[in-house]
């Protein structure tokens, strides 16, 4: 049956106009229910944002391997650095292998620069 139905209404000489709803009882395994389904559209939408972002990292790790590709150098400098972060962050020392021959130069100038810093 509907209220709005003037089929219903008007032989009793009544108009609804509006009908306002205040209170609802719901029984209990409906409202579990309704807090799953809230909380699964939730993990939902985690999930969704994580794989963005995932994806858009991955986009940026391509586009700097193909950056890198070209040049050895700065492949090798990029290591450098992240040993040098991990290091940072960790409170080692972390001991490499070179074969270039200018590595005794490098170390001697970085050795420079730390102690220039601590100035």
């Amino acid at each position: 049956m509907c209220i709005r139905d003037s089929a219903y209404t008007d032989p009793w000489g009544i108009k609804v106009t509006g009908v306002t709803i205040r209170d609802v009882s719901l029984p209990e395994t409906m409202k579990r229910a309704i807090a799953k389904q809230a909380e699964a559209e939730r993990e939902k939408r985690a999930r969704i944002i994580l794989a963005e972002g995932e994806f858009q990292a991955a986009e940026r790790m391509k586009d700097a391997a193909t950056l890198y590709q070209g040049v050895p150098t700065a492949i090798k400098l990029r290591e450098l650095q992240t040993l040098a972060e991990i290091a940072r962050e960790k409170n080692l020392i972390v001991v490499t292998e070179s074969k270039s021959p200018d590595t005794g130069n490098i170390a001697a100038l970085s050795k420079a620069i730390s102690e220039k810093k601590e100035l």
